[in-house]
């Protein structure tokens, strides 16, 4: 899935670029599509501008020859001011229902929201169905604000994965923009839709920053103004997934491609040392007599060999007491409301004994599963009761993600995945 760039109307800047231009914008656009499954874009236009609407129809339909496209237009002022496509390799997914986003006024009468288009999404080959908002947000903070409500408005009724994409025309950090001041009350707004929202910054490869102004007088501003967010169902039906950020070359904004890949399984899991087998009562009898073993042979060879004779009575020691960690903590938990349910029915100090031990028995397994989940995640600052917490979820989910690596640039500067 890419997005290309688009032009707006600017009154201060020549019609259009020259005919050499536009045949090295089509031949990118025709390498981009190349590598991407869909596409949209947005062209603004003008009454006087015509002839050039006419000449880019003409490209746009040999480009999108083998493509289906959906394409909505923008009215203003009663007056058609550009037009807003979708267009998408039907070999690859299917776009459903790809409308723009209606907003109601206090009379019910419906107007299309100009900065966004909002559509269903089913891969063809696992049948996979997500919601994908395409954005093409205003120069303007304070045009924006419809930007917001909107997103918020569908983030308030979405239970599927969403992802929502394109530029947002802001940067969400200050470090997002050099060359040119930083405006609170650009990026103020656009945080507080992002949080409210509860989207995620996927991760991404490629370009840092996503546009610049092509100055060459030294007054060149750099901005990372396009992104992919994502919501918590995104990353659980598409757990791999990435943004690349390709060059923009004859485009105002690097290309965006945003790909999924599949789960593949993994091989033996590497051995991880964790901190809750220090609990159990014959740890330190266990590693003292696995190291203390004679071994003959080098130094170094000694060494390993000690080494894997106390892995071995880890992973041992794990089967007795710590496999299945989660599972153990649950059914704890559940052995601890049994006990305070018979309490409840019949008060005698045999049960008070056996609702106290399982309690205890609770609180030491549950301590091993918080152990458990800060060595996981790497999170210091987990404490208990934050596991239940969605907050929490995200958090490991994010640092799983971030982690993975899905391709590298060989040493001919060639992607390979």
């Amino acid at each position: 899935m890419a997005r290309t760039s688009k032009s707006r109307k600017n009154n201060n800047k020549p019609k259009g670029p020259t005919s050499d231009t536009n045949a090295k914008k089509t031949k990118s656009m025709e390498e981009l599509l190349g590598v991407a499954a869909m596409e949209v874009e947005t062209v603004d236009r003008t009454e006087e501008e015509d002839l050039r609407d006419l000449k880019h129809s003409q490209q746009t339909h040999r480009i999108f020859s083998e493509w289906l496209s959906s394409i909505h237009s923008v009215t203003k002022d009663g007056r058609n001011s550009g037009e807003k496509r979708i267009s998408w390799a039907d070999r690859s997914c299917g776009v459903i229902n790809p409308v723009p986003i209606m907003q109601f006024s206090d009379d019910d009468e419906e107007n299309v929201d100009d900065e966004m288009i909002h559509c269903k999404v089913q891969a063809i080959t696992n049948k996979k169905e997500f919601y994908c908002t395409f954005v093409y947000a205003f120069n303007s903070a304070e045009l924006r604000v419809e930007l917001w409500k909107d997103l918020e408005m569908i983030a308030g009724n979405m239970k599927e994965a969403w992802v929502v994409l394109g530029d947002f025309n802001c940067v969400l950090e200050r470090e997002e923009k050099i060359g040119g001041p930083v405006r609170d009350h650009d990026m103020i707004p656009f945080r507080r839709c992002v949080t409210k929202c509860e989207l995620e910054d996927m991760k991404y490869s490629g370009c840092y920053y996503t546009w610049n102004n092509k100055q060459t007088d030294g007054s060149r501003v750099f901005c990372k103004l396009d992104r992919v967010l994502y919501n918590v169902r995104w990353c659980e039906e598409f757990p791999i997934a990435e943004t690349r950020f390709m060059p923009e070359g004859l485009f105002d904004h690097s290309p965006m491609l945003l790909q999924t890949h599949q789960v593949k399984r993994k091989g033996a899991s590497p051995f991880r040392f964790y901190k809750m087998w220090c609990e159990a009562p014959d740890f330190p009898r266990r590693v003292r007599e696995a190291w203390s073993s004679p071994v003959n042979g080098t130094p170094m060879f000694c060494v390993m060999q000690r080494l894997k004779r106390v892995k071995a009575e880890m992973q041992e020691l794990n089967k007795v007491g710590f496999k299945d960690i989660q599972i153990a903590e649950c059914k704890a938990y559940e052995h601890l409301l049994e006990c305070q349910k018979q309490l409840q029915q019949r008060q005698d100090s045999e049960i008070c004994a056996k609702e106290k031990e399982a309690a205890n028995e609770y609180r030491k397994i549950h301590a091993h599963y918080i152990s458990f989940l800060q060595q996981k995640s790497k999170y210091d600052w987990i404490k208990m009761g934050d596991e239940n917490t969605s907050l929490f979820h995200r958090a490991i989910r994010k640092r799983r993600t971030q982690n993975a690596i899905y391709g590298i640039h060989d040493i001919n500067g060639t992607w390979v995945e």
